[in-house]
């Protein structure tokens, strides 16, 4: 038989069965969208924070740029000599929400410690590429990718898709550009590596310029904050 509970106040709880249960479960909201976050992984995000360490996990839309941005200002703020660190995990995603990102990261004074486990693949390689030179890691099973834009019209008009393609060659040379300051290689040279699928390991990024090194064995160490000395 169907049971159907509606929570009350505090510890009150409601229970119905047999029909007059069905009919109430059928006026009951359908859950949707992602499971609510627990206290305990918000607490570790914080904590997380604390130790100045960002994440950058997933897809990288206007969601996870939002949330990049004010935590980098928000430990500019609080700091803005101490270290932060990018852990980067990422398949790419949205190239303005990425350019946004980068953004931020060219005017905070804080140095930025970038690392990428997993997966590093377009527009995520940008951002680990923009941290402070010496200090962009990779661990050693590592895929990182880079590429060229890519889009798809449907139903369109040509004069509508012929602007689209011109605002597409605009960006993709500003990525190049991008990329070609990020590792010191001349931007036609970038622009022939991203023609296609790149794939690289650790060593070949090392020698691309993406990073600087492969993560060496015991260099994540928390960084707080410095406490300003009381004067007498």
């Amino acid at each position: 038989m169907a049971n159907a509970c509606l929570r009350m106040k505090r510890r009150h709880i409601l229970c119905f069965d047999g029909e007059f249960g069905q009919a109430v479960q059928k006026q009951l909201p359908a859950s949707s969208g992602p499971p609510k976050r627990t206290s305990g992984s918000v607490k570790l995000d914080g904590e997380m924070l604390k130790l100045r360490y960002v994440f950058v996990t997933g897809k990288i839309n206007d969601d996870v740029a939002k949330v990049f941005v004010q935590q980098l200002l928000y430990l500019q703020a609080q700091d803005p000599h101490a270290p932060v660190t990018i852990f980067i995990n990422s398949q790419g995603g949205h190239v303005h929400s990425g350019l946004a990102m980068l953004d931020i990261m060219s005017h905070v004074s804080t140095p930025l410690h970038t690392v990428a486990y997993g997966r590093c693949c377009s527009m995520a390689v940008f951002l680990l590429a923009a941290g402070t030179r010496g200090h962009r890691f990779a661990f050693a099973h590592i895929s990182i990718m880079i590429h060229e834009l890519s889009t798809s019209y449907s139903k369109q008009q040509c004069s509508d898709i012929f602007i689209k393609v011109d605002k597409l060659r605009h960006t993709q040379q500003t990525l190049d550009r991008i990329l070609s300051v990020q590792t010191g290689r001349p931007q036609q040279e970038i622009s022939d590596a991203v023609a296609r699928d790149k794939y690289m390991s650790v060593a070949e990024a090392i020698d691309f310029g993406l990073i600087d090194a492969v993560m060496p064995n015991g260099l994540i160490a928390p960084t707080r904050p410095s406490q300003p000395s009381e004067g007498l």
